[in-house]
């Protein structure tokens, strides 16, 4: 959770990294458009949200397994676009 202090108020926010590993353990289609267009807008970060999948508990090793075939799947498809950017710019 990520805390905001403002006038003595102080709200606390889910991490999109966190959120992005709860999406991933879904994996339902919309699910996987909201962690990319994150990606893509800077919002996630895919090695933070691989770091922290050590310290996540899951629900079992399937789910463990789920999250890190889609994460991985997610680094070598932004690696992807990061070239195709970079070969156009």
């Amino acid at each position: 959770m990520t805390p905001l202090t403002e006038n003595g108020l102080t709200l606390w926010f889910l991490d999109p990294d966190d959120a992005a590993i709860s999406k991933y353990a879904r994996s339902q289609p919309n699910d996987v458009r909201w962690i990319r267009a994150g990606v893509l807008s800077g919002f996630i970060s895919l090695p933070k949200v691989a770091a922290k999948i050590a310290s996540t508990t899951f629900l079992d090793a399937e789910e463990e397994a789920t999250v890190r075939t889609h994460v991985a799947a997610d680094l070598a498809w932004f690696n992807t676009v990061k070239s195709g950017r970079a070969a156009a710019g």
